[in-house]
């Protein structure tokens, strides 16, 4: 089960993301790499590999040709398993420039895939396990396999300029003067029914505190 998620996880952080930050840097040419996204991509490789219930199950790099031709400055791709229940989910965490980090959205590679979309993107607040209790913006959608199995995946994603998670309705323009741009994306498998209760969103409350020490931002909530 896991080396589906992780194979489907890998092309979504990768494909649309080669695809359109391709499209966005040619436009553009705005690959300057400046100090803030240097540090933002020293950063995020400090995210814990351990924190409370959760630990890493598998690690994964990002392609090198894929990071040069996205100047990604930084990269996660980990699967966390958790020691309670067991569940397992696929975080990809991207640090990089506004252009390339913002123009792409999963469900068009999902999409194309052995998936078919049951849920489209929709707006969901996810709450920190902190004692910031403001909420996060996410999009969340549930996707069908096609296999005989037909089981469920469930993708969070959404970004930030380093303080909150948020799903402007163009990030490209939203974060077209960002120094740098976040992109992170959640997808777990879940029989459950009930696409709104699942472990990516308890996965989420836990890892946004554990990705605002890294960033140095843990006394700005």
């Amino acid at each position: 089960m896991m080396s589906k998620l992780s194979i489907l996880a890998v092309m979504i952080a990768v494909c649309l993301t080669v695809y359109g930050g391709y499209i966005e840097g040619a436009r553009s040419q705005r690959f300057g790499r400046n100090e803030a996204q240097q540090l933002a991509g020293q950063q995020i490789a400090q995210l814990p590999e351990s924190f409370g219930d959760w630990y890493t199950v598998e690690s994964h790099d990002l392609d090198p040709d894929v990071a040069d031709l996205l100047k990604c400055t930084g990269s996660v791709q980990r699967v966390y398993g958790n020691r309670q229940n067991g569940e397992k989910v696929r975080v990809a965490l991207l640090a990089g420039p506004p252009g390339p980090i913002s123009v792409h959205s999963p469900e068009i590679c999902y999409s194309a895939s052995d998936y078919k979309i049951e849920e489209p993107p929709v707006e969901v607040s996810v709450s920190r396990a902190d004692k910031d209790n403001t909420p996060e913006k996410f999009f969340r959608m549930s996707l069908r396999s096609k296999e005989l199995l037909a089981e469920r995946l469930v993708v969070y994603y959404a970004w930030s300029q380093g303080d909150r998670w948020d799903v402007p309705k163009s990030p490209r323009w939203s974060y077209k003067d960002s120094p740098y741009l976040l992109k992170m994306q959640v997808a777990g498998l879940t029989s459950n029914e009930d696409a709104t209760k699942d472990s990516c969103s308890t996965f989420l409350a836990d890892l946004i505190p554990e990705i605002d020490r890294v960033l140095g931002k843990q006394n700005s909530h």
